[in-house]
């Protein structure tokens, strides 16, 4: 009986405060929606990535070699610990298109069995067939490049290689574990599908194409255990150490796995930043309601001590209030969160075309959703209502006064405060009339404070960096790309042009550098000193000349090697066949701003002289053309620049940005929805405080206004309150939000990109226009029920 009537008053508590109720119950469900969203999109992510791998065998480490015969791989497929092995030809050549405006392109050839499936690095093929004895040469081509430049099976395309261009017919498109993030080499890691391509055809046709019959320049393995692989790796090398070798790659180290991994590590950070804030609001939310409530119903928590209810069983009373709120938002939150991440894996997956999707229900995260919803309600509960314990039932009888007169202490320490009009002396005596929930206030608007500046400073430091490479850096419109180094009369030729204003040559090698065991494969830019289409800033945006003193580098390589200007390192090209590998001790000069890549720069010249001899470089040897053209021009230079011998590609550097800004419109999503989390904390929780002060001051408001004050008076009054609030709100979300921005961009520094941490003054702006939007907002149901109110009954409400 005793049980029944405390349930019943429970019910009619949460009739008096189904507001503030519903406002706690909304931070916790989107803690939880939130907790169980980035947390299922990353779980889906990462078992869609092992699915694909694991389907189609991706390789746990490649070797690449000058040049082997086709028999070697049979001795590596018989050292213990071997599962598969697979040798084939990889090599990059000229590649001839007839409907698209790249004419040419850099395609990567890679040899197939023309029967059945590789052992390692097997295909998905998403439209089409494989490879059949009849129709000549036959190519798959990688489904990304084939996409965008709307080939169909049928069609044809044209490799070029030892000057003969050779049709192949289109017989399929197909998905790679290896090229999910289409990227040519570590230094080019962004998509370039214009100019780049994976052509998969059979052996037999590769060998033929490439004047390489019956050898291969790449081993392919996977082992039965990881634990193995080092001791694998290392026979393999032995093995394959005569045909000199280029370069091995453990599975980490595999450009696309890499930058996908970088990718996830990032992920995971925010999947547990995020809930962590929201589930922290929640528990503030209803330890704040809680408060409240005990303090508006002290008197009959005397009256039912008095009674003889056991002290434990009036606690669980209340504690029921905040398991409540946790269920009512942690349970709808697990069905949000699970749609949500779907729906989010789903969207990555399209964008990066991952061969299989694995989406899944998360049991076990949906249990620690559970339990931190309920956790973060039930805690702040137990702090809440530990005063009980305390009270006696005489103490409880009567309700706590406050000390009346009692100036509030910013009154003390200004006291020209105390002579404002009494329009502005009540919204700051409230204020301070209770801290607790003052702050909490302001926490939670600094809170979507902080949340917003974070996810901006993430778009403002990508934009920063694509804006620093594509617009300071580099400054030309096209680039001509050749196969192979050539002479430097080309530059001179091309130069007097029509419509060419200006023409830079450049030097592009790849390289290995080595210092102290540590090694970093990456590639050699060599520029004109006095260029200017290719420019090198350091970190205070000062421009950087070459000189023959020493090799400029970015951040990336710079830690990597522990390297300081005037230190030395090893230099490298790739061992190729026939050639005898040098390492030249080479300086470091200078470290210049480099946010995406792992490029250095030296002199021209000093990389003609240095490397002449080894690689047998021509007279003033070039393999890239650097031009700015006049407008109207560019269309025909293009065209015209195809006909050059020996040309690879022609990149124009618009179309390659074009690409980037496609690529940050996912990133442009994740902003939009952490947005509409982050303006739905602030709403609850303003929503939540506003109220509760106005039925803390309803009696007092009634007073006022049958003292003839009117009521459009007590909204402005309101209105100041929650203006005062919100820019506290917003100066201590600042340092808050750039805290949590240097955090996450640290953690997204990888191989690949050194982001520089930027919030800029439009994002200062729009944090602040976006919280002080939802805190209006969330005024006025407030606001609402004060222009409403019964005067009458709320000024006999104490008698009553």
């Amino acid at each position: 009986m005793t049980q029944d009537r405390l349930n019943l008053k429970l019910i009619r508590d949460l009739r008096a405060s189904w507001r503030q109720f519903l406002s706690a119950g909304a931070t916790v469900f989107l803690g939880t929606a939130i907790f169980i969203a980035s947390s299922a999109s990353y779980k889906n992510l990462v078992f869609s990535y092992q699915e694909s791998y694991r389907k189609l065998n991706f390789m746990d480490f490649s070797i690449k070699v000058a040049r082997a015969p086709r028999a070697v791989v049979a001795r590596i497929r018989n050292i213990p610990g071997v599962r598969a092995a697979e040798g084939r030809l990889n090599q990059d050549i000229e590649v001839e298109q007839k409907r698209s405006q790249a004419r040419k392109i850099i395609g990567r050839i890679l040899s197939l069995p023309r029967h059945g499936k590789p052992s390692v690095n097997s295909l998905l093929v998403a439209e089409g067939a494989g490879f059949s004895e009849k129709g000549g040469p036959q190519v798959l081509l990688e489904r990304t490049f084939a996409r965008y430049h709307k080939y169909l099976v049928g069609d044809r395309i044209y490799p070029i290689a030892s000057g003969y261009r050779i049709p192949f017919t289109v017989v399929g498109m197909v998905s790679s574990p290896e090229y999910i993030w289409v990227m040519r080499n570590r230094e080019y890691i962004m998509p370039d599908p214009e100019v780049f391509g994976v052509l998969f055809v059979p052996e037999d046709e590769a060998h033929r194409l490439l004047r390489k019959p019956g050898t291969i320049n790449e081993v392919l393995v996977c082992v039965d255990d990881t634990s193995v692989r080092p001791r694998v790796m290392l026979q393999s090398r032995r093995i394959l150490a005569p045909y000199g070798i280029v370069e091995a790659i453990p599975r980490e180290q595999q450009p696309s796995h890499e930058l996908l991994d970088k990718d996830l590590q990032s992920f995971r950070a925010l999947s547990f930043l995020f809930p962590f804030f929201f589930f922290t609001i929640s528990g503030l939310s209803i330890y704040a309601l809680l408060n409240r409530m005990l303090a508006t119903q002290r008197p009959l928590i005397g009256i039912l001590m008095a009674m003889g209810f056991p002290k434990q069983r009036i606690l669980r009373h209340y504690l029921g209030f905040a398991v409540l709120v946790g269920l009512v938002g942690s349970l709808p939150g697990l069905i949000a969160g699970h749609f949500l991440g779907a729906a989010s894996t789903r969207l990555y997956v399209s964008v990066l075309g991952i061969p299989y999707v694995a989406i899944r229900i998360h049991e076990g995260d949906l249990l620690v959703g559970l339990v931190l919803g309920l956790a973060s309600t039930v805690l702040a509960g137990i702090f809440a209502v530990l005063g009980i314990q305390r009270l006696r039932p005489v103490e409880a009888l009567y309700s706590e006064v406050s000390a009346k007169g009692r100036r509030p202490i910013l009154e003390k320490l200004l006291p020209a405060l105390s002579r404002l009009p009494f329009f502005w002396k009540v919204p700051l005596r409230n204020f301070f009339r209770s801290p607790r929930r003052t702050l909490f206030s302001v926490f939670g608007v600094a809170a979507s404070v902080a949340l917003n500046l974070m996810s901006l400073s993430f778009f403002d430091s990508n934009r920063k960096a694509i804006d620093h490479y594509f617009s300071r850096m580099l400054n030309y419109d096209l680039r001509v790309v050749f196969m192979t180094p050539q002479a430097g009369r080309w530059v001179h030729l091309v130069s007097r042009w029509p419509g060419v204003k200006k023409a830079e040559t450049l030097l592009e090698l790849p390289v290995k550098l080595e210092r102290r065991g540590q090694t970093v494969s990456t590639l050699l830019f060599g520029a004109h000193p006095g260029g200017t289409m290719v420019l090198h800033y350091d970190k205070e945006g000062r421009v950087i000349e070459l000189g023959k003193e020493g090799i400029v580098l970015g951040p990336i390589v710079k830690e990597k090697l522990d390297l300081e200007p005037g230190n030395s390192f090893l230099l490298s090209a790739p061992e190729k066949e026939g050639t005898r590998q040098f390492r030249h001790r080479v300086r470091f000069s200078r470290e210049y701003y480099l946010p995406v890549g792992t490029g250095i720069s030296w002199d021209l010249e000093e990389v003609r002289k240095t490397f002449k001899q080894e690689l047998d470089l021509p007279s003033g040897a070039l393999n890239s053309i650097l031009l700015r053209t006049e407008e109207g021009y560019q269309g025909g230079i293009r065209k015209r620049l195809y006909g050059l011998p020996g040309v690879a590609a022609v990149i124009v550097l618009s179309d390659v940005k074009r690409q980037v800004d496609d690529l940050m419109k996912l990133f442009n999503v994740y902003l939009g929805i952490m947005f509409l989390f982050s303006a739905a904390l602030a709403f609850a929780i303003v929503f939540g405080t506003t109220t509760m002060s106005i039925l803390e001051r309803s009696r007092e408001m009634a007073t006022l206004s049958t003292l003839g004050a009117p009521i459009s008076w007590l909204l402005k009054s309101i209105s100041v309150e929650n203006g005062i609030i919100w820019a506290l709100g917003f100066l201590a979300g600042i340092p808050l939000g750039r805290l949590l921005a240097h955090f996450m961009i640290a953690a997204y520094k990888s191989d690949y990109f050194w982001l520089e941490m930027v919030i800029s003054l439009k994002s200062y702006l729009f944090a602040a226009a976006l919280s002080l939007l939802v805190t209006l907002l969330a005024q006025l149901p407030a606001l609402s029920y004060v222009r409403n109110m019964n005067l009458e009954t709320l000024t006999r409400e104490r008698s009553a």
